[in-house]
């Protein structure tokens, strides 16, 4: 498929093995990096995640640009999108620079543009369609992107005493909160995984931010949320350049809280169900919020 698309040039590949909601391989068309996405399900594209690449780059964001897309691959009947990488790496969740304040505070900065783009619907984004005009996720509201898989969580992750009875009560209320307080807002562009780990630097210098696999639509601040769960201590940094770019509401630490709590314990309790790995900063953020919630 890659020498079909560049028939002239040396090409090479390697499958990247910690890849999650896609296959991602890494290519080399002659001394150059590029990243090849193949999604897993058939009949889901990557039209939304080409056409967020091309606004963000329109903005002036530093993302990955799309050299190459299809709805559905004739070899490999599944999607396929191949983009530039973005120069040097991670500043993680360890070992980061000396600079990570300064990186953080950038990054900031384009998220807020990123979180002001927006979506028709809460939720994940709808893949169905080769070619999109708008982003569409697939709830008609905050609620029915956020409850019906809140109770489930909170029961299973009670059950098990992960969650104490108190903690379900004050659980229960921050998610009545939530949905008051983001009920009525309109919904926005989320990266949906935004961490350390997707925040890139060279010689800690800025250089962008990658993967829009977990893509939806959300309240504004959810990306914020996000990010506090495993990085909160560079939370204040990541705000400082966020504000450049949009005013904060008087409330935004409480918003970002709920946010973050919303999606901590779903990711929690959907893991323990199916029995699968726990995202270790998870339970730990749920507890720090909730106590953070109370004063």
């Amino acid at each position: 498929m890659l020498r079909a698309i560049f028939p002239a040039v040396r090409i090479a590949a390697e499958y990247m093995p910690d890849s999650h909601s896609t296959e991602v391989y890494r290519v080399w068309r002659d001394d150059q990096v590029l990243y090849l996405r193949v999604l897993p399900e058939e009949g889901a594209s990557f039209a939304p995640e080409a056409f967020v690449h091309a606004a963000a780059r329109k903005h002036g964001l530093h993302v990955p640009e799309v050299l190459y897309y299809e709805h559905n691959n004739a070899l490999l009947q599944r999607s396929v999108m191949l983009t530039t990488a973005i120069t040097g790496r991670a500043i993680g969740h360890v070992d980061r620079p000396p600079q990570a304040p300064q990186i953080v505070r950038q990054a900031g900065r384009e998220l807020a543009m990123l979180n002001s783009i927006p979506v028709r619907g809460f939720g994940w984004i709808k893949r169905d369609q080769a070619y999109i005009d708008e982003l569409r996720a697939e709830c008609d509201s905050y609620a029915a992107g956020l409850l019906p898989d809140m109770e489930p969580a909170l029961a299973t992750l009670t059950q098990l005493d992960l969650v104490s009875a108190y903690e379900a009560r004050a659980v229960r209320l921050a998610i009545d909160e939530a949905d008051a307080l983001f009920g009525s807002e309109p919904a926005y562009l989320a990266h949906g995984d935004f961490d350390g780990t997707h925040i890139y630097h060279q010689d800690g210098h800025y250089t962008g931010m990658i993967d829009f696999g977990e893509i939806r639509g959300a309240n504004q601040l959810y990306d914020l949320g996000h990010f506090q769960i495993a990085d909160a201590e560079l939370l204040p940094d990541l705000l400082e350049g966020y504000a450049d770019g949009v005013a904060l509401p008087a409330d935004h630490m409480r918003r970002i809280r709920l946010s973050g709590l919303m999606t901590a314990l779903r990711r929690l309790g959907r893991d323990v169900a199916r029995a699968r790995p726990v995202y270790a900063p998870d339970l730990p953020g749920v507890r720090r919020i909730l106590v953070a919630l109370e004063t």
